[in-house]
């Protein structure tokens, strides 16, 4: 009876976990996506403190956030995020308007595979 209890625990537990790592991916995603917009925005209207501002909030809660998500995403999917948030600092303090708007193309785009990745779907799985 005892191991019957483990299995039905253990088979409730993965797809709940699943369903975590999903909802997590996701919302992880979204914010830090809304955060470079966000930045873009203020650059795009030249107030280039709040620009400042907000990438330096992307980087913290990037780095947060890239230490729960390295549990269970391969180093290799995370780390292009972490290399082009790098330079995002950076090229707003040398004034390089062309280069952020790209990198932050980039890291939306990379964050939008990390979601794709890992999310539930057929193309996933085989």
């Amino acid at each position: 009876m005892k191991r019957v209890v483990i299995a039905v625990a253990i088979l409730v537990l993965i797809p709940a976990l699943i369903l975590l790592d999903q909802l997590y991916v996701g919302r992880s995603t979204r914010q830090l996506s809304d955060m470079l917009a966000q930045a873009e925005q203020y650059e795009q209207q030249k107030n280039p403190s709040a620009a400042r501002k907000t990438v330096i909030q992307f980087n913290t809660e990037w780095r947060r956030r890239d230490e729960v998500l390295s549990t269970f995403i391969r180093h290799g999917e995370l780390e292009p995020v972490n290399q082009t948030a790098a330079r995002l600092l950076p090229q707003l303090e040398n004034d390089d308007d062309s280069g952020f708007f790209s990198d932050c193309e980039e890291i939306r785009t990379q964050l939008e595979h990390i979601r794709k990745s890992e999310s539930i779907s057929i193309d996933n799985v085989f």
